[in-house]
C-alpha cells in the first residue's frame, strides 16, 4: 500500500490490473487505509466483497436466517431452480460421503455445494456443457468461501460434467488450490458424475444402492436390482472413480 500510495495517477494508468476508475483516488485511498492499518496495529484486513451494505441487511435478518450458511443456502436455491427432477443435493452428499472417510472436515462444504449445484448444466449442449458449468460455478454471485473454495467448487461441478482438470479453461486457478485439494475436487466429481448415471439424475433411487470403501475394493452395492447397473456407463465411471482412490472396484447385487 506504501508503494501504491506514493505512485502518481500517470504512472498507475499504465497497469493493467487497475481499473481507470480508480486511478485518481487510489494513492490517497492507500495511505489512509496504510496509516489506519499502523494506528490499530491490525495483523490482518478483511475486504468486504458486497460492501458495507449487506451487513446492515445481515443484521436485520430473523436470528434462523442469520445462523444460515450462505453459500449453502445459495447453492441449494439454485440447485432447485435449475434442476431437471431435483434430486436433492443432500441426498447425493449423503451416498457420495463414504468416499471420503479420512476428509471429513476440510472440503466438507464444498462438496455438499458441489452435490446442489450438480445438475445446473443439464440443459446446455453437451460440447460445451462442461465448459459452461466450470465457469458459471467460478463465477457464482455469492459468498461464504474464499478464491480457493471457489475454484474447488468450480473444478468439482467440471469434473462432474466430463471435464479434465488438465484443460487449458483451467490453468488460470488451478493454481490457487494445493494438490490435495485437487485431487478432492477431482474425486468429487467423479462420484457426482456415477451417482447422477445410476438414477438419471432421478430422486430417491440412490437411498435403494451404496457405496463403501472395505479393503482396498470400492464397493458399488445395488441390492436386488440389476437393472441400475445394466450398461458399460455406470461400470467405467466406478472404474474412474476407482482408479482415482487407488483402489479396485466391484458391483454388487
Amino acid at each position: 500500500m506504501e508503494l501504491i500510495s506514493g505512485q502518481s495517477s500517470k504512472s498507475l494508468k499504465n497497469s493493467p490490473f487497475i481499473s481507470s476508475r480508480r486511478v485518481d483516488s487510489l494513492p490517497m485511498s492507500s495511505l489512509v487505509v496504510s496509516k489506519l492499518i499502523r494506528r490499530t496495529q491490525s495483523n490482518n484486513v478483511v475486504f468486504s466483497g458486497f460492501g458495507m451494505r449487506e451487513g446492515k441487511m445481515i443484521s436485520m435478518l430473523p436470528e434462523p436466517e442469520k445462523r444460515m450458511d450462505p453459500l449453502i443456502a445459495a447453492c441449494e436455491v439454485m440447485g432447485k431452480s435449475v434442476g431437471r427432477f431435483s434430486l436433492p443435493g443432500h441426498e447425493l452428499y449423503e451416498w457420495i460421503s463414504p468416499v471420503f472417510p479420512t476428509d471429513s472436515e476440510r472440503h466438507d462444504r464444498c462438496r455438499l455445494a458441489a452435490c446442489l449445484l450438480s445438475d445446473i448444466c443439464w440443459n446446455e449442449h453437451p460440447d460445451y456443457r462442461a465448459e459452461h458449468a466450470f465457469l458459471r460455478t467460478l463465477r457464482l454471485p455469492v459468498s461464504g468461501m474464499d478464491h480457493a473454495q471457489r475454484v474447488f467448487l468450480a473444478l468439482a461441478i467440471y469434473v462432474r460434467y466430463g471435464g479434465d482438470v488438465g484443460d487449458e479453461i483451467t490453468k488460470s486457478v488451478v493454481s490457487l488450490i494445493d494438490g490435495d485439494a485437487l485431487l478432492g475436487a477431482i474425486i468429487t466429481g467423479q462420484a457426482l458424475r456415477l451417482g447422477h448415471v445410476l438414477v438419471g439424475s432421478a430422486p430417491g433411487l440412490l437411498k435403494l444402492t451404496y457405496l463403501t470403501i472395505t479393503d482396498g475394493i470400492l464397493m458399488l452395492s445395488t441390492g436386488h436390482d440389476q437393472s441400475l447397473v445394466e450398461g458399460e456407463v455406470v461400470v467405467r465411471r466406478l472404474r474412474n472413480l476407482a482408479e482415482t482412490l487407488n483402489l479396485g472396484y466391484k458391483i454388487e447385487t
